[in-house]
C-alpha cells in the first residue's frame, strides 16, 4: 500500500479531534446540571430537557459512530460493489490499479470532511455548555449562526475539492 505522509497527519488530526471532544464533553458532564436544556427555540430559549448523563451518553455514542465513519469509511466504500459508489470517475478510481490510490484519497477527504465535523460539534457542545451556565438557560443565537455559517461554508468547500480531486484522472504511481 502506499504510504503518505500527508494523509498519515490529518488521519492523526482527525483521531485529536475526536478525542478533544470526547474530553470535553466527559469534563463538562462534571459541571452541568442533572438535567441540562439541549434543545433551543429560534430566539435561543430552551425548549427541550434531558438528563446530564443521556447527553454524555449521546454526545459520546455518535463522537464514536462518527469517528468509525470517518476512520474505516474509506475501507467500506472500497468493499462496497462499484455499481453502489457515488464517485466522480469512478471507473478509474474503484479500477484495481488505482484500489491504493482512491484508498489515500478518501482517507485524507474523509479525515478533512471528520476534522470539520468534529469542530462543528465541539463549538455546539461549548454553545450548549455555555446556555447552561445561565439560568434560564439561553443560546447564544448569534454565536451559533457564526459557527454554523463557518461549518456550512467548510462543507461547502470540502464538496467541491473532493469533486475536483476525484474529478482528475491521475492513475496510480502518476504526480
Amino acid at each position: 500500500m502506499i504510504e503518505d505522509e500527508r494523509t498519515d497527519r490529518w488521519r492523526s488530526r482527525l483521531r485529536a479531534v475526536f478525542i478533544l471532544c470526547l474530553l470535553f464533553n466527559a469534563v463538562a458532564y462534571f459541571s452541568l446540571p442533572a438535567e441540562m436544556a439541549v434543545h433551543f427555540a429560534g430566539e435561543g430559549r430552551a425548549n427541550g430537557w434531558v438528563p446530564s448523563w443521556l447527553n454524555l451518553l449521546l454526545f459520546g455514542g455518535l463522537d464514536i459512530l462518527l469517528f468509525v465513519f470517518f476512520w474505516w469509511g474509506p475501507d467500506l466504500i472500497l468493499r462496497t460493489p462499484a455499481r453502489w459508489v457515488n464517485l466522480p470517475r469512478r471507473d478509474v478510481w474503484l479500477a484495481e490499479e488505482n484500489r491504493d490510490l482512491t484508498r489515500l484519497k478518501l482517507r485524507k477527504h474523509l479525515s478533512l470532511l471528520g476534522i470539520g465535523v468534529f469542530l462543528f460539534m465541539l463549538g455546539m457542545s461549548a454553545l450548549i455548555l455555555k446556555a447552561n451556565y445561565q439560568r434560564p438557560p439561553r443560546l447564544n443565537t448569534s454565536l451559533f449562526l457564526v459557527v454554523l455559517v463557518f461549518f456550512l461554508l467548510y462543507v461547502g468547500v470540502w464538496v467541491i475539492l473532493f469533486y475536483l480531486d476525484f474529478s482528475r484522472t491521475r492513475r496510480h504511481g502518476a504526480g
